[in-house]
């Protein structure tokens, strides 16, 4: 793979040689389930970014795979409802070549419709999303302590 082509962040874990990432390197989120209030579990999501305390996070659903369930649905609803720098953007294309179908927007806590596209359109909504957040001044907010 070249340098381009991994990024400034490429995944550094060699399946081939060291199995598969899923068995080796994920934590095991299911574990915590018991120690949550209700029927909750933790997520695990795709892709994150904060630019300037602005917050964009990627979730990815392959073609074949169910929609996303209540769960996920209310979570991306819930966290982009918080502040109008967080913002989520559901993918459905297939992650091995990243061959991308369709798209769509989660902002202050809405689904917006669907709206088909391909991997330079996906790209081109990033990259409109981090200029306009490198442009706008730093968000810097104290979280509250666990």
């Amino acid at each position: 793979m070249s340098a381009s082509a991994a990024g400034w962040n490429p995944m550094r874990w060699d399946c081939a040689a060291r199995g598969c990432y899923n068995v080796f390197a994920r934590p095991k989120i299911e574990r915590f389930a018991e120690y949550l209030p209700g029927n909750r579990g933790m997520m695990d999501i795709d892709a994150t970014v904060d630019v300037k305390g602005n917050f964009l996070f990627i979730e990815w659903k392959h073609p074949n795979a169910p929609p996303m369930k209540d769960g996920q649905r209310i979570y991306y609803e819930n966290l982009t409802g918080l502040s109008e720098r967080i913002v989520a953007i559901e993918v459905i294309g297939d992650a091995r070549t990243m061959e991308v179908k369709k798209l769509r927007v989660v902002h202050n806590g809405v689904f917006g419709a669907w709206e088909e596209t391909d991997f330079p359109g996906l790209c081109a909504r990033i990259d409109n999303w981090g200029e306009k957040m490198d442009r706008a001044p730093r968000h810097v907010q104290k979280a509250a302590a666990l």
